[in-house]
């Protein structure tokens, strides 16, 4: 079994172990902000396990290889490592997207999820505080 039939499954040969949790978190109670911040983690595996998105290592070996600075002789000097580095930043910043990591989709900050219907939610303290807007 390959990577992506293990995470994603394949039709009659295996489930794979992110629909089956989706069917799992169908069965349980779990508050709507946790469920969004799953789902986003489980589509980012899966796309990474088919493939779709590259992983971080091989977009750092791209990233490397494609650096004019690089010379193909596996030593990594201070400018390109400076320059790798300092767009990992800026990728984490959210100043630039990466859609080889995630595709047409920017991740949200963890502390903000938008809802189907438009609605914010932040995280509270309180587990029981409605604090939609």
């Amino acid at each position: 079994m390959t990577l992506d039939v293990i995470m994603n499954g394949k039709n009659g040969v295996f489930i794979g172990l992110i629909p089956l949790v989706r069917r799992y978190l169908d069965t349980v109670e779990v508050s709507v902000q946790a469920r969004c911040s799953i789902q986003e983690y489980l589509k980012l595996v899966g796309k990474r396990a088919s493939g779709e998105y590259m992983t971080t290592a091989q977009w750092m070996r791209k990233f490397v290889r494609s650096h004019p600075e690089y010379n193909f002789d596996s030593i990594i000097n201070e400018t390109v490592s400076y320059d790798l580095l300092r767009r990992c930043l800026q990728i984490e910043r959210g100043e630039v997207t990466c859609p080889e990591l995630f595709g047409a989709h920017v991740p949200k900050h963890k502390s903000e999820y938008v809802l189907p219907c438009g609605k914010i939610v932040r995280p509270s303290a309180d587990p029981n505080s409605k604090n939609e807007r």
